[in-house]
């Protein structure tokens, strides 16, 4: 699914569904240590819940590229699988910086239709 980014003066916020299987901890390492580093070379995993859903956040390392923005991310399983155009994703990401990222999951809530 192609991102949704949103920026201002003060940051932003990037949102987006991952179709990857059912384990998490995989899911969260895949998007921490992908092949570009847009993490840097250690990023930190967090795992968490939210709302009992299993989820993780992902920080950056010191020697993250400094375009990226202290770019942070959280993955949270959706409580059931979203389907958009016909494909199966089982994971939502939001993408914000460091300084924000907390305050974005903060309010973040699925809605059952």
């Amino acid at each position: 699914m192609a991102p949704e980014r949103y920026e201002g003066e003060d940051g932003f916020f990037q949102i987006a569904a991952i179709s990857a299987g059912s384990d998490i901890k995989e899911v969260c390492r895949n998007e921490a240590f992908h092949s570009l580093m847009p993490y840097g070379s250690r990023p930190q995993i967090i795992k968490t819940e939210i709302h009992s859903q299993e989820a993780c956040f992902i920080f950056p390392s010191s020697d993250q590229p400094l375009e990226l923005e202290e770019q942070t991310a959280f993955i949270v399983r959706y409580p059931s699988p979203v389907y958009i155009q016909d494909e199966q994703y089982n994971y939502f990401i939001l993408w914000a910086s460091k300084d924000e990222i907390h305050e974005f999951v903060s309010t973040l809530a699925f809605i059952n239709t």
